[in-house]
């Protein structure tokens, strides 16, 4: 990863980075797979999107206590730390301004600042 990438403009700029951090807002200490399966990601996109987001602070990965996973190794949990949360209420502001100022604001320029 670049030291001159900035994470707020990553996650801004990709749905599925907000997508994975409103999942694990919803429902904290997600398992893996199903995170990937419902968010419909390639296995190899989904790992560099874990990559990327744990590397900047937003998320962080855990092992999950009980038998391994069909027995590949360690099944493991994501969840999203106290920065990623703090993100997420940035760019939730940032809608709301955003719907308030829909009337000088294009439809398209609101949909892209609105974080579910």
């Amino acid at each position: 990863m670049r030291v001159t990438e900035n994470r707020f403009i990553y996650v801004f700029s990709h749905e599925e980075a907000r997508r994975l951090m409103v999942s694990l807002e919803r429902e904290p200490l997600t398992g893996y797979g199903r995170l990937r399966k419902d968010l419909d990601l390639h296995p190899e996109a989904f790992v560099r999107l874990v990559y990327r987001l744990s590397g900047y602070g937003l998320l962080r990965m855990r092992g999950r206590p009980g038998p391994a996973a069909r027995g590949r190794g360690l099944a493991v949990q994501l969840e999203i730390t106290p920065r990623g949360r703090a993100l997420l209420q940035v760019l939730r502001r940032m809608g709301e301004v955003a719907k308030a100022s829909r009337h000088e604001l294009d439809a398209s320029t609101v949909e892209l600042l609105t974080v579910a």
